[in-house]
């Protein structure tokens, strides 16, 4: 089902920032319908057992969040573009996993997405 924004994040070895990352979305969540989804790049670090157990999952309502786990490390265009793919969205939001969302930036960026038409 395509939503409106699709929150893509590339994860490899971020296991020490990716929680904070997924916690500040989960706090500040924009008001359009969206999905997060990771894309873990064959990590090494404990990140595909945690996003396995479920627990970043449970920061998000049912249905708004989603994993790929790779078994090779695609690096960050083709892992974005394999979610663009899986996941059809009016628009994308590439967050770094050592990023940490603040307030209503990402319905600020919608909005200014929006209005201009060179965007």
């Amino acid at each position: 089902m395509k939503s409106a924004l699709s929150i893509i994040i590339v994860n490899w070895n971020g296991k020490d920032v990716l929680p904070a990352c997924l916690r500040s979305v989960a706090d500040n969540p924009p008001s359009v319908d969206y999905r997060v989804v990771v894309v873990d790049n064959a990590s090494t670090d404990e990140s595909r057992e945690w996003l396995a157990s479920g627990e970043a999952a449970r920061l998000f309502p049912p249905g708004r969040f989603e994993v790929i786990l790779n078994d090779e490390n695609l690096g960050f265009g083709r892992a974005n573009n394999q979610a663009m793919r899986a996941f059809p969205s009016d628009y994308y939001f590439l967050l770094n996993s050592d990023a940490e969302v603040l307030g209503k930036a990402i319905d600020v960026l919608l909005e200014t997405a929006r209005e201009d038409e060179n965007i």
